[in-house]
């Protein structure tokens, strides 16, 4: 699990990645969500997504990110208190581009039913894609 840290200083929330290997790619990965977020004033919110131009590992297809609720972990992760403060845990989700396209052409509902459905393993690098 990687996990910013400073993040909800803009926008209230801190992003966590999940990966089956460690990488210093996800490292690079938290930074530019955070910084982009930052400049973008903590628009980033559950259902965006983002183009990252590049797989999120190498050996991978899934190029985009989804900003999700932490479903792993539940609502106790999601609104943590830290130092008597809320932050807003949200989770960065690896999908592919057809993915984007179903969540933006139908809803991140539909795409979420979707993937109750098949339970994919989130971890692996070439899951299939849910569409």
């Amino acid at each position: 699990m990687y996990v910013t840290v400073g993040a909800s200083a803009v926008g209230g929330c801190e992003f966590f990645l999940l990966s089956p290997y460690e990488s210093r790619v996800h490292a690079e990965t938290l930074a530019v969500v955070s910084h982009f977020n930052s400049e973008r004033k903590g628009e980033l919110d559950v259902g965006s997504t983002l183009n990252m131009g590049r797989p999120w590992m190498s050996g991978s297809q899934m190029d985009h990110l989804l900003v999700s609720l932490p479903y792993p972990y539940g609502p106790d992760l999601e609104n943590a208190y830290v130092g008597g403060r809320r932050v807003r845990f949200l989770w960065l989700l690896p999908v592919y581009g057809k993915e984007v396209d179903l969540i933006k052409n139908h809803s991140l509902e539909e795409f979420e039913s979707r993937m109750d459905e098949c339970e994919p393993d989130i971890l692996s690098l070439d899951r299939p894609a849910v569409c």
